[in-house]
C-alpha cells in the first residue's frame, strides 16, 4: 500500500525580492531532494506580499507524476497590510525508477517575473516499489486473496469489539466520567433500545469520511477512539492533534463537523470550539471555517448564539477579519437566519470602542453590494435602518442628519449608503484614511462598485472632509486601477465645478494630464472642455491660458470642436464682438500664448453669421501695424475668412496685397504653408492660385515662378485643368506673361500629361476665338497635337466644337481607312 507524505515549502522574505524557497534546504541555491511515498501532499507559501496572489505547483514533463487537485487561500495581515498566500497540492507518482521535479511559483506569468521559483525533487521510496522477482502469477493472486480475507476478518472483529465496548460504556456510567444530568439526557434520547441499536449499527456501517482522509487508517482509528471522549476540551485537543498535519479540504472539514454533530456527548458550544480549532490552523482560510459553521447552523445542528459568540471571539482576537464577519452577518440576516437583535448584540459586544466602529462600515458595504438583488431589497433596507438607528443611539444624537433616509425606498440606495458613511466619519467614529483604505481594497476585489467609491469621495469633498487636491488624486487612482470608467471619471471630476470657488484652471490641467497619459480619449477631453461653459466661474483668459499650456504639451482638440466650444461661449454670454476682440488681444499681450492658439481665438468670430468681416478686418490690420500679430498670422486669418466665405474674391485679393506689402514677409517660407492649406482643402483652388498672382504683383516672385507654382499645384492635384487654364489666361490678359511664355507653359502642361489632348485643343481654340492668339500661332500648336497623338479627321470630328472646319484644309491629319 502506498503511503502518503506531506512536504512543506515556505518562503524567505528578502528585502529586495520575495523568494520562494524550500523549508530546511538551506540556501536557495541548493537543490532540495526528498524521499517520499507514491501519494502525498505538498504545500507552498509566499508571505508578506501586496496584493495577495495565487500560487500553483507545476509538474515536470514526466508522465510519472500528476497533480490531482489544489487548495488555495490567502490570509490578510491587518497590521502590515500585506497578504500570506498558500497552496496545497496532492500528487500521485506512478513510476519508481525516476526522480520527479515539482516547482512552486505564482500562477500569473506577469507576477511570476518578479519572484523566484521553488523547486523540489521527489525520490520515490524504494521500499514501496519492491515487487517479487520470482514466482508465478498464480502465487501472486493467492497472496492477494489471502490478504483481502485477513483484512475482512480483522474489520469484522474490530467492529464487534467496538460495539461491545460502546455498550459497556452506556451500561457503566461511572466508567465514562459523565455526570447524572448527561446520563439522563442520553437515556431520554435513546429510550427505544431497538431504535438505538438500529441507529448504532447503521452508524457503524457508514464510512466516517469521504475522500483522502477516508483512506487514512490511522485517522479512522482516531475518529473511532474519539467516541470515548466525553469533554469538549478533550475533543478539541484530540482534533487539533489528529488533523493539524492532514491539510483537509473544506468538504472533509464539513464531514468531520457533521460526524461530531451526530454525537450526543458533545455540546453545541463544544462543537463550535472544535471547529474554531480547525479555523485557527494556518492551512485553512478563516472564511472556510465560518462557512462550515454556518452550514451546520442551517442544518440546526448548532445554535445561533454559539455562532455569534464564536464570531465575536474570532474577530476581537483578530483571527477573522472584520470584513468577513460583516459579510457573514449580513448575508445570513438576509436569509432570515439571524435577527437584528443578534447582529446588534454581536457588534455591541465585539466592537464597543468608538475606534472599532469599522464593522458598521463593512456591513453597509455588503448591503450596497447586495442591493441589486431585488428579492432581498426589503430585508437590506430593514437592516440598513437598524444600523442607522444603532449609530444614532450610540452617539445619543438627536440632530437632523440622516433624516432624509426615512423614504429610503424612493431614494438612491447608493447615495443613502454614502450619507451614512459620511455620518460615521463626521461623528469621528472613523477617520478618512482608514475609510479610503477599506474602500480601495474592497473595490479592487470588486466588493465595492466604482460608483459608490466616487459618490463617497464627492460627499467627503462636499462636507469638507477632504481637500480638492485629494479628491482629484483619489479619482485618478480609481481610474488608473480601472475601478471607474473614463466617462465616470469625467463626470465626477466636473461635479465640484458647481461650487463657484473652484478654479477651472486646476481642473483643465488635471484633464490634460489624463489625456497626456491616454487614460481618457480625445473625444472625452473635448466633451470635458465643452462642459465648462455651463459654469459661472468660467473665464476666457483662465481657460485660454490652460488650453495654451496643453497645446504646448501636444494636447489638442479638433479645430471644429474648439470653434464650437468658443462660439457657444460667445453666444451664451452674449459677448459683443468688440469686447471679445479686445479680450483676445489682451490675452495675447499678457499671457504670451502661442500664435496658433491666438489664431484660433481670432477665427472663432467667423462662426457668427451676423459678424461683418468688413468691419473686423480694419481691427486686425491695426493689430498688424502695432505688431500685435505677425504677418503670417494675419495671412492665416485672411485665409480663414475666405474659407468661411465671409469675404469676396475681390476683398481676398486686396487683403493679400496688404499682407504682402510688409517687407519682413518671407514668401519662400510662406509658400509651403499656403500650399499645405490647399492640399488640406482649407482654401479653394482659385484662392490658392490668386495668392501666387498677388505675390507676383508685389514683386515677391517673378513670372516664371508663378507659372512653375501653377504647374506644381496641378501636378500635386491641388487644382484641376480648368482652373489652371482660367488663371493662365488671366495672366495673359493682364500682360503678366507674354504670348511666347504663355504658349511654352501650356505646351509643357500637355507634354507632362497634366492636361489631356481634348482639353488642350478646346483651350487653344477658345484663345483663338477670343483673339488672344492669332491663327499663325494657333495652327502650329494644333498641328503639333495632331502629330503627337496621330489624330485623324474622324477623331477630330468627335471632339465637339474644337476646330473650325475651315481650318481642316490647313491641317494635316493622319490617314484613316474610313476616310475618303
Amino acid at each position: 500500500m502506498a503511503t502518503s507524505d506531506v512536504i512543506h515549502v515556505s518562503t524567505v522574505d528578502n528585502l529586495l525580492k520575495y523568494v520562494v524557497s524550500i523549508d530546511g534546504c538551506g540556501s536557495v541555491d541548493q537543490m532540495c531532494e526528498r524521499t517520499t511515498g507514491l501519494i502525498g501532499n505538498i504545500s507552498c507559501s509566499l508571505l508578506n506580499t501586496k496584493p495577495g496572489i495565487q500560487l500553483t505547483f507545476a509538474q515536470s514533463e514526466s508522465p510519472s507524476v500528476t497533480i490531482s487537485r489544489e487548495w488555495h487561500h490567502t490570509d490578510e495581515n491587518h497590521s502590515t497590510n500585506t497578504f500570506d498566500n498558500y497552496v496545497i497540492s496532492e500528487y500521485h507518482i506512478s513510476q519508481c525508477d525516476e526522480v520527479i521535479e515539482l516547482s512552486c511559483s505564482p500562477a500569473s506569468e506577469e507576477i511570476a517575473k518578479f519572484h523566484s521559483t521553488a523547486v523540489i525533487h521527489l525520490k520515490p521510496d524504494a521500499s514501496e516499489c519492491q515487487v517479487p522477482k520470482n514466482g508465478s502469477s498464480k502465487t501472486v493472486t493467492a497472496v492477494v486473496i489471502v490478504i483481502i480475507v485477513c483484512v475482512i476478518m480483522i474489520s469484522v472483529l474490530a467492529a464487534t469489539f467496538f460495539i461491545k465496548r460502546r455498550g459497556r460504556s452506556k451500561r457503566e456510567p461511572g466508567s465514562s466520567g459523565m455526570n447524572m444530568s448527561q446520563i439522563e439526557s442520553q437515556d431520554t434520547d435513546t429510550a427505544d433500545p431497538k431504535h438505538n441499536e438500529s441507529t448504532n449499527t447503521e452508524h457503524e456501517k457508514e464510512p466516517l469520511l469521504q475522500g483522502p482522509l477516508a483512506t487514512d487508517g490511522e485517522f479512522q482509528r482516531l475518529l473511532i477512539e474519539s467516541k470515548d471522549l466525553h469533554k469538549d476540551t478533550e475533543v478539541r485537543e484530540f482534533l487539533g492533534k489528529s488533523i493539524s498535519n492532514l491539510n483537509p479540504s473544506k468538504e472533509e472539514l464539513l464531514a468531520i463537523a457533521n460526524f461530531f454533530s451526530t454525537s450526543k456527548w458533545i455540546s453545541h458550544e463544544g462543537l463550535v470550539a472544535v471547529l474554531q480549532t480547525v479555523l485557527e490552523m494556518k492551512q485553512i482560510p478563516s472564511k472556510v471555517g465560518l462557512d462550515i459553521v454556518m452550514e451546520l447552523f442551517n442544518k440546526e445542528k448548532i445554535k445561533a448564539e454559539d455562532v455569534l459568540k464564536r464570531l465575536r471571539v474570532a474577530t476581537t482576537e483578530n483571527k477573522v477579519p472584520p470584513a468577513t464577519t460583516a459579510e457573514m452577518l449580513t448575508k445570513y440576516y438576509v436569509l432570515n437566519l439571524l435577527t437584528t437583535k443578534d447582529i446588534d448584540k454581536s457588534i455591541h459586544m465585539g466592537f464597543s470602542k468608538p475606534k472599532e466602529k469599522v464593522p458598521f462600515l463593512y456591513i453597509l458595504l455588503v448591503i450596497e453590494e447586495l442591493h441589486s438583488e431585488s428579492e432581498n431589497r426589503e430585508k437590506l433596507i430593514e437592516l440598513f435602518n437598524a444600523i442607522v438607528a444603532k449609530l444614532k443611539s450610540d452617539l445619543e444624537y438627536n440632530g437632523e442628519a440622516l433624516s432624509e433616509l426615512k423614504d429610503l425606498e424612493e431614494m438612491d440606495f447608493r447615495k443613502a449608503i454614502s450619507s451614512v458613511i459620511i455620518f460615521i466619519v463626521d461623528s469621528r467614529m472613523l477617520d478618512v484614511d482608514t475609510l479610503m483604505d477599506i474602500l480601495q481594497k474592497r473595490s479592487l476585489k470588486e466588493k465595492v462598485s466604482g460608483t459608490l467609491l466616487t459618490t463617497v469621495l464627492f460627499d467627503l469633498l462636499q462636507n469638507e472632509k477632504i481637500e480638492l487636491y485629494r479628491y482629484i488624486a483619489e479619482l485618478k487612482t480609481c481610474l488608473v486601477a480601472h475601478q471607474i470608467s473614463s466617462s465616470d471619471f469625467v463626470q465626477f471630476l466636473s461635479a465640484p465645478l458647481n461650487d463657484e470657488k473652484v478654479c477651472i484652471h486646476d481642473f483643465i490641467t488635471e484633464m490634460q494630464d489624463c489625456r497626456h497619459q491616454n487614460v481618457i480619449t480625445k473625444e472625452q477631453y473635448a466633451i470635458f472642455l465643452s462642459s465648462l461653459l455651463n459654469y459661472k466661474q468660467f473665464k476666457l483668459d483662465e481657460f485660454v491660458k490652460a488650453y495654451d499650456e496643453g497645446w504646448k504639451r501636444g494636447i489638442k482638440i479638433d479645430e471644429a470642436n474648439f470653434r464650437s466650444l468658443m462660439s457657444n461661449f460667445l453666444r451664451q454670454r452674449k459677448v459683443k464682438l468688440e469686447d471679445y476682440l479686445a479680450e483676445v488681444k489682451k490675452i495675447k499681450d499678457e499671457c504670451q500664448i502661442t500664435d496658433e492658439v491666438f489664431e484660433k481665438l481670432l477665427s472663432v468670430v467667423l462662426e457668427y453669421e451676423e459678424i461683418n468681416v468688413q468691419e473686423l478686418i480694419p481691427v486686425v490690420k491695426a493689430w498688424r501695424k502695432e505688431a500685435s500679430i505677425s504677418s503670417e498670422r494675419f495671412l492665416s486669418f485672411i485665409f480663414e475668412c475666405a474659407k468661411c466665405d465671409k469675404i469676396t474674391d475681390h476683398v481676398f485679393e486686396k487683403l493679400l496685397s496688404v499682407v504682402l506689402e510688409y517687407e519682413e514677409i518671407n514668401v519662400q517660407e510662406l509658400i509651403p504653408v499656403v500650399k499645405a492649406w490647399g492640399k488640406e482643402a482649407s482654401i479653394s483652388s482659385e484662392r490658392l492660385l490668386s495668392f501666387f498672382i498677388e505675390c507676383g504683383k508685389c514683386d515677391k516672385i517673378n513670372t516664371q515662378n508663378i507659372l512653375e507654382e501653377f504647374k506644381t499645384c496641378r501636378r500635386e492635384d491641388f487644382v484641376n485643368e480648368e482652373t489652371v487654364f482660367k488663371f493662365t489666361i488671366d495672366l495673359l490678359k493682364k500682360d503678366v506673361v507674354d504670348k511666347e511664355a504663355f504658349c511654352t507653359f501650356t505646351m509643357s502642361l500637355l507634354k507632362e500629361g497634366l492636361v489631356d489632348k481634348e482639353s488642350f485643343l478646346t483651350f487653344t481654340m477658345s484663345l483663338l476665338k477670343e483673339g488672344l492668339i492669332d491663327e499663325s500661332t494657333a495652327l502650329p500648336i494644333i498641328q503639333s497635337v495632331i502629330d503627337k497623338y496621330k489624330i485623324t479627321k474622324k477623331d477630330m470630328a468627335n471632339i465637339k466644337d474644337v476646330v473650325d472646319k475651315k481650318l481642316y484644309k490647313k491641317l494635316q491629319f493622319h490617314s484613316d481607312k474610313g476616310d475618303k
